[in-house]
């Protein structure tokens, strides 16, 4: 597949009552997705070629969108960082997890990953979308890509952290299904940390009961 983007609008009457958003026609075994996105603002509907796909947490589009989020980290959380804190890297992906980036035409511009943790437990991390990109549900589609790859890898359950002041985010997790937990693993005792879990469904076998 190349990264060419596909963009087809008309012209609309009246205001969405969703307003500015995604809405996901997915082909989630291709990590491919159309999207609609309805802008308010000009009031035009177009339709998008949204690619998420599994990629190498060490390639250029995964660090470069780890070290936006880690810039946007600094400045939310000035008190926990100084000059010789080291900026953040990614890890190989490890037996049982995966490592996404979405791509809106040749822009990498949101990024997600999950990381077994016991069992049929994991964690979902590395959740960020670009900020020329936001207010478009491209979080929701990558999350959602998430747990898709979650339930065919067998995992039951979700867990994820986030921090206090990140309000949108917390938001977000809320509205897809996610409970508030008290902090797992390293974040235990960390104050600033939002731990949420999820308990997922079990994959649907043609066939099966």
């Amino acid at each position: 597949m190349t990264r060419a983007g596909l963009a087809l609008g008309r012209r609309c009457t009246s205001s969405h009552p969703r307003g500015e958003g995604i809405y996901v026609l997915r082909s989630s075994q291709a990590y491919n997705t159309y999207v609609r996105l309805f802008s308010p603002r000009s009031c035009r509907l177009t339709v998008q070629h949204l690619r998420i796909i599994e990629v190498d947490p060490q390639g250029a589009d995964a660090l470069e969108l780890l070290h936006e989020a880690a810039v946007e980290a600094r400045a939310l959380y000035p008190e926990l960082f100084n000059s010789v804190t080291p900026w953040p890297t990614n890890e190989p992906t490890p037996d049982g997890g995966v490592y996404l980036v979405a791509y809106m035409g040749q822009e990498a511009v949101a990024c997600g990953a999950i990381r077994p943790l016991e069992g049929t437990t994991a964690e979902v991390r590395r959740m960020f979308v670009s900020r020329s990109a936001r207010r478009q549900g491209l979080s929701t589609a990558v999350l959602q890509e998430l747990e898709a790859q979650a339930i065919r890898r067998g995992y039951t359950k979700l867990r994820l952290e986030t921090g206090f002041k990140q309000k949108p985010a917390i938001a977000l997790y809320k509205s897809q299904g996610y409970v508030h937990i008290q902090p797992f693993d390293q974040y235990a005792g960390d104050p600033t940390s939002v731990c949420f879990e999820k308990i997922l469904p079990r994959e649907h076998k043609p066939g099966g009961i």
